[in-house]
């Protein structure tokens, strides 16, 4: 053999071995796991905006539709465990103490039913459509109803404890609510009119109010505030994303890009979806861009952000479930059920399963998988 051979076999000989060791690449995909749909009966008019979430509770996932039904599922396997019929259905999002599930519904009816079995231990009249998810807390019941009043129920009669009126407004408003959050006996809530406001738990009396937008089309504050220590994080529909004081509802710093939904607080990281097709990760206490997604524009509005495995997942109400690194914010993989999705997915970290409820009222059980690729040789190019 002679010496340039003898170096070509050996160069050849080490490469191979490189490749061979190389670390593979990594590709993410969504895969169906199991599909239901939630209609008691087929929908032949037209189609509907889905906005509730999935509750997952021990076996339990269940999921309201806007037109007909409350159903409860084996989050396995996908078996219907009960069905509660519902005119107009129910979009307001679940609150569970106990074994009492509360929701409140399109028949104007705020509901307690026993989430075994879906059988009513109690209704509240509201009198109005229901739109926003319910917050219970120590044996209170609360909730902003359709016409702009604030309710607190006792969660085991349905008697009513306090009202807190706004009154309806006048102007232009969005469909949607905001889900009041407690901290420290203080509840923190939007409003339509523009308005977050802080009132007291006890007796509903208002401790301070601060009116975020103004001179716009749609100032509504649907979005469910976030609270820590001393800050609050609450975005306006066509306004902005506001950082507050807690004490006072000063604004601290803002970023002018309006939404609907609640940002996702982990560790000093916002995630943040807006009005204008963008995904944020921003510093909690400053506002300062880490990184931004921008998703294509006719996928419509996002949901709010969920971190699953160290992805920030999203559904956009017109288009895919996507996925971004929740480091980078760079794009992973997205699945698409074909008719959009507004309501916020759940994760059950017990099993990493996802669950997404579509705009044709079919709840996705979802699974994220990993594939590895070796990169192979290309022989054409030596």
């Amino acid at each position: 053999m002679t010496k340039k051979v003898l170096l070509n076999t050996i160069a050849f000989s080490l490469l191979v071995a490189g490749c061979s060791t190389a670390p593979k690449a990594k590709k993410a995909r969504l895969e169906v796991d199991w599909v239901r749909s939630t209609l008691k009966s087929e929908n032949w008019g037209y189609r509907r905006t889905e906005r509730m979430a999935p509750m997952i509770d021990g076996e339990f996932v269940l999921q309201g539709n806007s037109f007909d039904s409350v159903v409860a599922y084996h989050k396995v396997t996908g078996q219907e465990l009960w069905r509660k019929t519902i005119r107009n259905g129910a979009e307001s999002g679940f609150a569970i103490e106990g074994t009492s599930l509360f929701f409140g519904a399109g028949d104007g009816q705020f509901y307690a039913v026993n989430k075994l079995s879906g059988k009513t231990l109690w209704s509240f009249p509201t009198r109005s459509e229901n739109l926003a998810p319910a917050l219970v807390n120590g044996g209170v019941v609360y909730f902003l109803a359709g016409n702009n009043v604030l309710y607190a129920l006792d969660s085991k009669t349905g008697k009513q404890l306090w009202i807190y009126n706004r009154g309806d407004v006048s102007s232009l408003s969005i469909r949607g609510g905001s889900r009041p959050t407690i901290y420290k006996g203080t509840l923190y809530i939007g409003f339509s009119d523009g308005y977050l406001a802080a009132v007291d738990s006890r007796d509903g009396n208002l401790l301070w109010e601060r009116k975020l937008t103004t001179n716009i089309k749609f100032v509504d504050v649907d979005a469910t505030p976030v609270v820590d220590e001393n800050s609050i994080w609450v975005a306006s529909y066509d306004g902005a994303l506001y950082c507050l004081s807690r004490k006072d509802g000063q604004v601290t710093w803002r970023l002018d890009d309006g939404g609907a939904v609640s940002v996702l607080l982990e560790g000093d990281t916002l995630y943040y979806g807006s009005q204008s097709q963008q995904v944020y990760a921003l510093n909690k206490m400053t506002g300062a861009e880490k990184w931004k997604y921008q998703y294509p524009e006719h996928w419509g509005v996002p949901t709010q952000p969920v971190l699953h495995k160290g992805l920030i997942l999203f559904g956009t109400s017109l288009g895919d479930l996507v996925a971004l690194s929740a480091q980078t914010g760079r794009f992973v993989t997205s699945f698409r059920t074909g008719t959009g999705i507004y309501a916020t997915p759940a994760i059950d970290s017990e099993r990493s399963a996802i669950y997404a409820m579509s705009n044709q009222a079919n709840l996705f059980t979802l699974a994220l998988k990993w594939s590895s690729e070796e990169d192979m040789l290309k022989w054409a190019n030596w």
